[in-house]
Parts: structure tokens; sequence; C-alpha cells
């Protein structure tokens, strides 16, 4: 039975990786499981292979890291108040000792990988116009009420890390049109519908750099192409952007941002001292001046892996953030998260896993250049390691992809 499996290891390792990126759009539970089940896979293989595998993981920086960013949380309870959250929290951490390894020494051939990758991006599809078409049909509630009731209430799931997935099916249905040259209009049909679920969750920092690397891409195909490449180039744009304006959430949201931010502090903390602001730009202002304020006075040691949301929430109070204290934000900066968590340790730590896949950029790998300069940047905004799912993206995706996104070859 043993060697059965070995046998089939790859088919096995594909499949496990299905329902983890799968299972990220529906259940928290069969996630999880998924991945603490590539411990287990890690292991079915021949002792050889084992020890190739190890003597790689200790060679490898990267890995190393991720397992020291782990301690550093470890550490952090040392000195903690609340020993029962930054328990939960460290739990949260756990796959990233094992997760990185294990996808950054098993091997996926370009059959598997592609067959990964179309699965993944039709199982996607399917699944969203079942939640679509019961939110319209059978809850008869407006699309504009999508990400609230459906993503966010029904299901559980933050829209920020939703917008993954979406990149994900982008970057098969872009790969299959551009470099593949297969099935060009149902991909382009695809293309158009994860852009679309893109915009619709509102995330304006993913959306902005995903137009972004857009525009990039397509100025690079017209001063390549001929006259047909750049008429369907033109097309292409021309439909991203009619696309794009039909998405009436991003409206509301340019139109409060334009209408009601103001740029001068005291006015921000006045403002949001007498009633709870709907302008989102204004919130991360005042929740980064006082976590940068907050980090400055714990400095060396930061205040402790269960502390950092308490630490926060006390300064909302401090100066009356009404909807800081009403939803009980967290820093929505994974960097200064780190840093008011373990301090210089913990913080250096993960700056020095962001340089590391950083520096692992190839301009071949355009998918896992645009994934990671994509995360990076969102860690400006967005706590992602707060929750399961972005572990996910920070622990599998991004290793995964730095390894095995290559649009010629694998």
């Amino acid at each position: 039975m043993v060697l059965y499996f070995i046998k089939k290891r790859e088919i096995i390792y594909i499949v496990l990786l299905f329902l983890a990126m799968t299972s990220f759009c529906f259940s928290y539970a069969i996630n999880s499981i998924s991945m603490f089940l590539l411990i287990g896979f890690f292991f079915l293989d021949t002792k050889k292979k084992i020890r190739e595998k190890l003597l790689c993981i200790r060679r490898n920086k990267l890995v190393a890291l991720y397992v020291l960013f782990f301690l550093t949380q470890i550490i952090g309870l040392i000195y903690t108040d609340n020993l029962d959250f930054g328990i939960r929290k460290v739990k949260l951490l756990i796959p990233c000792v094992f997760i990185p390894s294990v996808v950054l020494t098993e091997k996926v051939s370009e059959y598997n990988y592609n067959l990964l990758f179309n699965a993944l991006k039709w199982t996607v599809v399917l699944i969203f116009i079942g939640y679509l078409s019961t939110h319209l049909f059978l809850d008869k509630r407006s699309v504009e009420t999508f990400v609230h009731f459906t993503v966010q209430q029904k299901i559980g799931i933050s829209q920020f890390y939703l917008s993954f997935i979406f990149l994900i099916g982008l970057y098969e249905c872009s790969r299959k049109i551009f470099i593949k040259k297969k099935n060009k209009k149902i991909n382009t049909i695809l293309f158009f519908y994860f852009f679309c679920l893109l915009g619709l969750m509102g995330n304006r920092t993913i959306l902005f750099l995903t137009i972004l690397f857009l525009i990039i891409y397509v100025v690079c195909k017209w001063k390549k192409g001929n006259f047909r490449t750049k008429l369907g180039v033109m097309t292409f744009a021309l439909l991203l952007g009619l696309s794009l304006c039909q998405i009436d959430i991003i409206g509301k949201k340019i139109d409060i941002f334009l209408k009601t931010t103001d740029f001068n502090l005291e006015t921000i903390k006045t403002k949001n001292r007498f009633t709870i602001t709907k302008n989102t730009f204004e919130h991360r202002v005042l929740i980064n001046y006082l976590a940068f304020q907050r980090i400055l006075n714990t400095l060396p040691l930061g205040v402790g892996t269960g502390d950092y949301k308490d630490v926060i929430i006390e300064s909302y109070k401090g100066i009356g953030f009404k909807a800081g204290i009403e939803n009980r934000y967290n820093l929505h900066n994974q960097y200064f998260s780190e840093f008011l968590k373990t301090g210089l340790l913990g913080g250096s730590v993960f700056l020095a896993i962001i340089f590391c896949l950083l520096k692992n950029l190839n301009w071949n790998q355009e998918f896992y250049v645009y994934l990671t300069l994509t995360f990076c940047m969102s860690c400006f905004v967005e706590s992602y390691l707060e929750r399961q799912h972005g572990v996910f993206i920070f622990a599998l995706l991004l290793p995964f992809f730095m390894k095995y996104d290559n649009n010629t070859s694998i």
C-alpha cells in the first residue's frame, strides 16, 4: 500500500493542493485539514528522497526565515498578558513551520501543474455562480450587498483574501489566452468574470495593482504586436474598462473618498471622535498614526504576541475613535502588526521574509512577480496574517508560485 502511494504521490500532492485552494472559498476546516495533511504527505516517500528533501530544507534560507518567524511569535508569549489570545495567534501560524518546506521540495510536472489550475479555475467559477445565484434569486438581494451579506455573513470569509483566488483565476485565463493559445474565447469570457468578481470584492488596493499590471502588460503586448495583435489588445482593454464601470461598489467607495477625505490629522481625529464615519482611508490614517506611536513606545520587545490588539484598542479609546472601538479594527498594516507584537525581532524577521520573496523575483515568472508585489504592497493596508486564509497565502501560495510559475516551462 505504501509503495502504491509513493508511486502516485505527485497526483496525491496535486489533489491536496486542489483541496486546499478550492476550500479557501467555502470552508476553514477543510482548508486547515488539507494543509496539515501535507505534513504526512511530505514523509510519504522513500528514505533516500526524504533525506534529500531534508538536506534541501537545511540549505534554504527562506524556509529558515519562516521557522524563525514562528519562533518569534512563541518568544512573544513569554511577556504577553493576554496569553489565550496569544496562543490562538501562535496556533494560526503553525503552517509557517512546515508548509514552505513541503512546497519548496516537492516536484510537479508541467502536465499536473496545468491540470491543477485548470480544475481550480472551473471549480471557483462554478462555486461563485452558485453563490451569486443564491444571493440574487433565492435571497432576493441586490449585487451591491453580495460582499456584506453572502461573503462576510453567510460564508464568513473576508473579501480581501478571496481576491487572491480570483487573481489565480485571472492568471490561469491569461496564461491560456496569451501563452498556451488555447480556448481563447471561453478563457476571455472567464477572464472578465474573474475581473468583475475582483471588482465586486471592493478591495481598491488589489484592484488598483491589478489594473496597473494589466496596463503594463497591454503596453508590452502593444509594442511587440502586429496589427491583429494591437486590435485584439485594444478590444481587450476596452472591454476591461467597460466591465469595471459596471461595478457600482467601486464607484461608491471612490465617491466617499473624494467627498469626505481630509488630510489634516486633527480634523480626522475630530470627525471620528463625534461620529462613526465610512471613510476607510481616514480610518487607516488614524490606525497607522496610533500604531506607530505605540511601536515607538514599546521598542525593542513590542507588547507581546497576545496584547497587540488590546493595546491598539486602548489607543482608539484614548482619542475616542468611534468606528475603531465599535468594530475593534486590527492594525490594517502587517508590518506595523509585527513590530508592535514582537518588536525589532519579529518585525525584522518578517521584513527579511518579504525581502527574500522579492529577491527571488524572476521577470519570466510573471504571475509570481505580480502576486508577490501585490501581497507585499497590500500588507501596508491590511493585516493579512490575522486569519487562516492570510497565512495560507503567505506560507503556501507565495512559495509555490516562486518555485513553479514559469510561462515557458516548469
